[in-house]
């Protein structure tokens, strides 16, 4: 054979390994693994994470402990399973006690939308911050003056360093 065509052959198939060898290599940052939380609402209570009272004590939580790692990225999906609109949202941890006190969500996009009969939402955002939080439904829809969270409807959000 041809010295040339062996040579030839030889640089075509380093080329070749050199280009599959750079397609298979990450490009750029890769985004943070989020974990999947799945969540049913309903009155006055969330389901999930192997929590399923239906009726609480007056004051106690009905709700399912979440427990992240400060840092990570959470998807909560909320299923609307009650027979009124719904929300999920992290608040401080004495959003329980201000009946009158609208909240924003402690971090950053931890709210979802009002989410209707029928309906699911999803929202993601990252744990920043390590400490103990609630979660809850903040509505009043059909308990007003009471928010649902009043009734039962909340849980503990603990971020751990």
């Amino acid at each position: 054979m041809n010295k040339g065509i062996i040579i030839g052959i030889v640089v075509v198939a380093i080329i070749v390994v050199g280009a599959a060898a750079f397609l298979a290599m990450p490009q750029g940052p890769q985004a943070p693994q989020a974990r999947t939380i799945n969540l049913e609402a309903r009155e006055f209570s969330f389901k999930g994470l192997g929590f399923d009272k239906v009726v609480c004590d007056l004051g106690t939580s009905c709700g399912p402990t979440i427990t992240l790692k400060a840092g990570e990225t959470v998807r909560v999906v909320l299923k609307n399973i009650g027979g009124a609109d719904h929300e999920f949202m992290v608040a401080e941890e004495g959003a329980l006690k201000e009946k009158a006190a609208m909240h924003e969500p402690i971090f950053k996009e931890a709210m979802s939308e009002e989410t209707k009969p029928g309906q699911t939402s999803t929202i993601t955002f990252v744990a920043e911050k390590a400490g103990k939080y609630i979660y809850g439904c903040f509505l009043d829809v059909a308990t007003k003056p009471d928010r649902h969270a009043d009734r039962g409807m909340w849980g503990e959000f603990m971020v751990e360093a």
